[in-house]
């Protein structure tokens, strides 16, 4: 039987190689497996292809620095356009709060919202589109990039700022609102790797962002920023903005290099 496969392999055309590998696969299958291979129940033993295809695909996405730098500065192939567009090569955005600063937020959170964009969990008009020419691996290098990078915040002295403060580090019993810091920890420099900072980033931005988990148009998140934004009115908002901009930055830990 073992000829028979091999001589069918060759008078068909198949290349020897080929010839071999059926030959090797018979050799070691045993006869019941043979026998269940015939009926299409069983699968094939021996030196199939199936275990490193396996170990292929379930490997985990390394980040690639050097790439994410790339995409930053001149997009992708596929479409996307330069992240530095809109953020800066460094990630600290225009200071005008129509983007967010992303220079050193956590790689985990910064690769979780590109996500999000792409599948449309979190919807936006600029991001949607550009998250969605981005590949799996795009969105891993590019996040780990923007994670590795590092830039000045910019100071702010409004006169809610001692307002903010109090909502952001002891928030208001009798109203039931947590300090901000419960969760952005102190000073607001985030809780790696799901909880981003806030330290630092633009008062119009976060203005914005909050307002969208008061009015219900951003639910990408669990539901305790909707629960406690609804809870702020507009000058609270304002004020807790202006506080976490201008507030004293204690030393970051990016998350430049992976962990897996």
């Amino acid at each position: 039987m073992k000829r028979r496969y091999t001589v069918l392999a060759l008078v068909a055309g198949v290349h020897t190689t080929v010839g071999l590998i059926v030959l090797a696969q018979s050799q070691n299958a045993s006869p019941a497996t043979a026998g269940a291979n015939k009926g299409g129940t069983a699968t094939p033993q021996g030196t199939g292809a199936g275990p490193f295809v396996t170990q292929f695909q379930s490997k985990s996405l390394e980040p690639d620095i050097q790439h994410g730098a790339v995409i930053a500065a001149q997009g992708t192939a596929a479409g996307a356009p330069a992240c530095a567009q809109c953020h800066a090569y460094n990630g600290v955005s225009d200071a005008s709060g129509a983007f967010p600063r992303i220079a050193g937020q956590s790689r985990s959170y910064l690769a979780e919202q590109l996500r999000d964009f792409g599948s449309g969990a979190r919807n936006n008009a600029f991001m949607t589109p550009i998250a969605k020419a981005l590949s799996a691996q795009d969105m891993a290098d590019v996040a780990a990039y923007y994670a590795s990078t590092n830039a000045p915040t910019l100071p702010l002295k409004p006169a809610l700022v001692k307002t903010g403060e109090t909502l952001a580090t002891v928030g208001n019993a009798l109203r039931q609102i947590q300090a901000c810091n419960n969760c952005h920890g102190p000073g607001g420099a985030g809780q790696r790797p799901a909880i981003p900072y806030v330290e630092g980033q633009y008062a119009n931005y976060t203005t914005f962002t909050l307002r969208e988990w008061k009015r219900g148009y951003r639910k990408n998140s669990p539901d305790q920023m909707a629960i406690q934004a609804k809870k702020l009115n507009d000058q609270e908002i304002a004020a807790v903005s202006a506080y976490y901009q201008q507030v004293a930055s204690p030393v970051k830990v990016a998350e430049a290099q992976p962990k897996e």
